[in-house]
């Protein structure tokens, strides 16, 4: 939804405007490139929050650079690419693409052969502004989707170190596996017995037939997992040797 109410907003922006295509096509695909190379080089990717952020950032740029003349030179955004590039160093996302985006549109507007004028340095300012919001929303939810994944790679390991600790416990192991399996073995043979009994026709037969396989598939399971822990591998049992000639 993010992705397709900025491709409107820039449609009905550039809709009415007076921009030559060739220009604002050439300035595009520069800012585009610039961020392929960056990323390919550094190896970065914040997901399809960082891809929409690129991507819009760029259009946005172009649009504002072009539509308010910019430089007229095609060879001129290639001198920006070191300066574009070199803003990536800044920290963070919201610094990086908030400065990177201010600086781009200020080196566009910085011509060499003319001096900027009173009134296009307050059309400057009120530009720049508008792409440092919009570069601190788009960098603030690339930011909340790198810490929702951060959080989830935290939970997940969690989880993986307790069901080490709670497999490697024999005990505790044995004891559930017994368990469930007196439980499923009831569950079996309760459904077994009313499967023989039911009326053939009756309504209830689908259903526990179904609950008679999944019982069935659980008896296997619990099987699994005592086989699991009864068999000691080679190395297991090696290590079981030097700690107890340690003690």
């Amino acid at each position: 939804m993010l992705f397709f109410g900025f491709m409107v907003a820039a449609f009905v922006l550039i809709r009415d405007a007076e921009i030559e295509s060739l220009r604002f096509f050439w300035i595009l695909i520069t800012i585009l490139i610039s961020n392929a190379l960056y990323l390919r080089t550094r190896e970065l990717h914040d997901g399809r929050t960082g891809l929409i952020s690129i991507g819009t950032n760029s259009l946005f740029i172009a649009y504002l650079v072009d539509s308010s003349g910019g430089c007229a030179s095609p060879l001129w955004p290639l001198f920006l690419l070191p300066i574009y590039t070199a803003g990536f160093s800044l920290p963070r996302w919201v610094m990086r693409s908030a400065g990177l985006n201010i600086a781009l549109l200020a080196c566009f507007y910085i011509n060499p052969e003319s001096a900027v004028e009173t009134q296009g340095l307050l059309e400057l300012f009120v530009k720049m502004m508008f792409l440092l919001v919009s570069s601190v929303f788009v960098a603030r939810l690339a930011f909340n989707e790198q810490l929702s994944a951060r959080s989830s790679a935290r939970k997940r390991r969690r989880l993986l170190s307790f069901a080490k600790r709670l497999l490697g416990n024999t005990r505790v192991v044995t004891d559930a596996a017994h368990g469930l399996g007196n439980r499923v073995s009831v569950i079996l043979g309760t459904a077994e017995l009313l499967i023989v009994h039911a009326p053939p026709q009756s309504e209830i037969l689908p259903d526990l037939e179904r609950i008679f396989t999944a019982a069935d598939q659980c008896r296997k399971m619990i099987a699994d997992i005592r086989l699991t822990r009864e068999y000691r591998p080679p190395s297991l049992q090696m290590e079981d040797g030097r700690e107890s000639s340690q003690i």
